[in-house]
């Protein structure tokens, strides 16, 4: 007569399962995970290739490159959107920031390029990232300086991408840029060589600056740079903040 398991062993084996379904079904999502996240790099990899391949076919009827995405047609069915899409003029381009059906994939093309940026010339203040000053100008003569300090400003699309603090000393113009303590350090050395060795000047791990002739520059540890002559000076701190105030 053949004998059932007993109780116990029932017990046993459900455990046994359990024990392997606990290790098992992590590895098992583990790899699901990863072919998923192989399949989303696919599909953005796909996807720059549709690119390269309509900037191709645009270039055979255009003796330039496209300049914007909506003169390609891309011949792409996947469900791919890329926040970063950048053309240049060389008929390369770049994206990144992208999602394969909503989901954020890890993938890149290409190599950004830094867009041209104006530099235009200011008193006013404001902070990076905000509108051009209305007092800006393209050039210093324009701005038509009464004091060898001023704000250099870069611009692009209307809007202020970084700052700097100008000085001209013996006819030579300095540019202080934040948040760059050793080059400003060095800038403000060359500026003031003829009296770098004397009180004029302090050199420290700490803060660094020379005044000498009415003419002060200034580099902080905390990153702000400043320019001043007389009671007017220009500054920008590191959080992006400028202004040339009295």
């Amino acid at each position: 007569m053949k004998k059932g398991f007993t109780l116990i062993e029932l017990l046993a084996v459900i455990v046994i399962l359990a024990i392997i379904a606990l290790i098992s079904t992590p590895i098992i999502l583990g790899i699901i995970n990863d072919a998923k996240k192989e399949s989303n790099e696919r599909s953005a990899e796909l996807y720059a290739s549709s690119v390269r391949n309509a900037i191709a076919s645009y270039q055979l009827t255009n003796p330039n490159a496209p300049t914007s995405f909506e003169q390609l047609e891309i011949e792409y069915d996947g469900n791919v959107v890329c926040a970063t899409e950048e053309l240049y003029e060389d008929g390369s381009f770049y994206i990144a920031d992208c999602t394969v059906n909503g989901v954020e994939v890890d993938y890149t093309y290409g190599e950004q390029q830094i867009t041209q940026q104006t530099r235009y010339y200011s008193w006013s203040s404001e902070n990076v990232g905000g509108d051009l000053p209305s007092d800006a100008k393209p050039t210093v003569a324009e701005l038509n300086p009464s004091y060898p300090v001023y704000l250099g400003l870069d611009v692009e699309d209307g809007k202020v991408s970084a700052a700097y603090a100008y000085f001209t000393r013996n006819d030579v113009e300095y540019c202080l840029k934040p948040n760059d303590f050793a080059t400003s350090k060095e800038i403000i050395e060359d500026a003031y060589a003829d009296v770098v060795d004397t009180d004029a000047c302090t050199f420290s791990d700490a803060d660094s600056y020379c005044y000498a002739d009415g003419l002060r520059a200034y580099m902080y540890t905390d990153g702000n740079v400043l320019a001043g002559a007389g009671s007017v000076y220009c500054r920008v701190d590191s959080g992006g903040r400028f202004a040339c105030s009295e």
